[in-house]
């Protein structure tokens, strides 16, 4: 059998594991774990079976194979290590925020974004640029908690709703295009969000019913950009050659490890995350490049240093830096990621009423578990550097949000949300 016939069949396999997990764990609540695998089911699964009908690894197409075949065993293995610790039953309505303070978040946070628009609208260029994306991503996603986690009597579509316009919003003016992952990390925060409050398993198939049209759109999106900086540039492609590519990378990195090119990095590409926290001016020459750009010395060495940069998927972050082993070693390490955010996400909302600063740490949580996508497609750097340019608004809540006086622990009673 020919290596492409088995990475179509294999990333088959990955991409319907995916599905399933998604719609299985959690039974009608959407988890940290079902998005994981189900992204996989998408960076490893869907690009394999593209590259292996389209052929477009420029080497031994065995490599392309065995990236497939360590992503999707990897996926399935993250999985099971997780699933027995994850949250999985039948979840409970979360806690309520009272109705003043919930009020006020979501006021304070479309104030925000308004402001964010209108500076936008002048022509002010810091209101174009990654932070204020990031606050505006921010913004919409407090105004979701604020919405759906308020103790009130609204029906899900009168929540939803607003929020919904809160997310055309950011599609609209504040995404430039470019990083369409964080549409998707914004789409995930908001759906967990959705999920917990209103636990639907028809929400859960209408995301995967709805993911062949947001791949359309997200191609469009991106054709349409690329028309806009040079025109005919778009000919030819098909707007979703970064989704696809991560595979091909993973597989160059196989490659060149097998070959010695490429000698394991031991881990030196991770140092780059908590440098990612510190800025650039501040960081000494020694620090590690974050290897999304270290990763073009093996894909394209001519454009290394451009500020150029490729993704491998996670698995082919951890491959990098220890060969076969890293794959082995990501998958606790994954499995651990989607346990702590499940279980977090799910402990802050329970505990929204019992302190100052909860909707705030359920934002956060949900953030965090939201980019999950940047994390299966690019590594953990690309995950961490996009979190910290959401939170100096989060950071900001603090104090215009803290009214401590109205905060106090409820009985699970009055703390639970009715349907």
């Amino acid at each position: 059998m020919a290596w492409a016939t088995i990475s179509v069949i294999v990333g088959g396999v990955s991409l319907l594991f995916g599905i399933t997990i998604f719609l299985t764990h959690g039974d009608r609540r959407i988890t940290v774990l079902g998005l994981m695998t189900l992204a996989f089911g998408m960076f490893v699964g869907l690009s394999g079976v593209v590259e292996g009908l389209q052929h477009q690894f420029p080497g031994d197409q065995r490599f392309v194979t065995q990236a497939v075949m360590a992503g999707t065993l990897g996926q399935i293995a993250v999985a099971h290590m997780a699933w027995r610790y994850a949250i999985e039953d039948e979840p409970e309505l979360p806690g309520a925020a009272p109705r003043s303070s919930a009020q006020k978040l979501t006021r304070i946070a479309v104030g925000i974004l308004a402001l964010l628009w209108l500076l936008q609208l002048a022509g002010v260029g810091l209101a174009s640029s990654g932070y204020a994306d990031g606050a505006a991503f921010t913004c919409v996603t407090l105004i979701a908690v604020g919405i759906l986690l308020r103790d009130s009597d609204a029906g899900l579509l009168g929540r939803v709703i607003p929020i919904a316009v809160g997310f055309g919003f950011y599609t609209t003016f504040f995404h430039q295009g470019t990083g369409r992952l964080r549409i998707v990390a914004l789409a995930c925060a908001l759906a967990l969000l959705v999920s917990y409050r209103f636990p639907l398993r028809r929400l859960k198939w209408s995301v995967i019913a709805c993911l062949p049209l947001a791949l359309v759109w997200l191609a469009h999106e991106r054709r349409s950009l690329q028309e806009s900086l040079s025109a005919g540039s778009s000919e030819g492609r098909t707007g979703l050659e970064s989704m696809f590519s991560p595979i091909r990378t993973f597989a160059r990195v196989i490659e060149a490890t097998a070959t010695g090119e490429h000698p394991p990095a031991l881990g030196a590409p991770f140092l780059s995350v908590p440098f990612s926290l510190v800025p650039e001016s501040w960081q000494p020459d020694w620090t590690p490049g974050a290897i999304g750009y270290e990763l073009v010395l093996l894909e394209s060495p001519s454009r290394y240093g451009s500020g150029f940069s490729v993704a491998s998927t996670s698995f082919g972050e951890w491959f990098y830096s220890f060969a076969a082993l890293g794959v082995v070693l990501s998958v606790p390490f994954l499995a651990a990621v989607c346990v702590l955010l499940d279980r977090s996400l799910r402990r802050s909302m329970d505990n929204i009423a019992a302190s100052p600063l909860g909707m705030l740490k359920v934002a956060f949580w949900a953030m965090l578990a939201g980019g999950l996508g940047d994390l299966a497609w690019g590594g953990v750097h690309t995950w961490i550097a996009r979190l910290v340019m959401r939170m100096p608004i989060l950071l900001l809540m603090i104090p215009l949000t803290w009214r401590p006086a109205e905060m106090q622990r409820t009985s699970s009673s009055a703390s639970t949300l009715q349907r």
